[in-house]
């Protein structure tokens, strides 16, 4: 059986990952974790949970067959 932290993770798909706006968005969200807020919780809560939590699993296209792997990136597709 999955541990707790797989089962919240959330997988989220972005088309053209290497885009100059969908690579930062997507390189953004692979740093949050999932079910996180930014409001009401003090500075120390939020470092603790950030170490411990689900991150978003990033996946999406990409339209350069040539360019290199984004390290954010769980997979990338070729967009024939």
């Amino acid at each position: 059986m999955a541990n707790h932290s797989e089962s919240r993770s959330k997988r989220v798909f972005f088309n053209n990952i290497d885009s100059y706006s969908s690579k930062y968005i997507a390189q953004f969200l692979s740093s949050c974790v999932v079910g996180e807020s930014l409001a009401n919780e003090e500075e120390e809560d939020k470092q603790e949970q950030a170490s411990e939590g689900a991150r978003f699993q990033i996946v999406g296209t990409v339209a350069n067959k040539g360019a290199k792997k984004q390290r954010f990136a769980l997979e990338e597709y070729w967009v024939s």
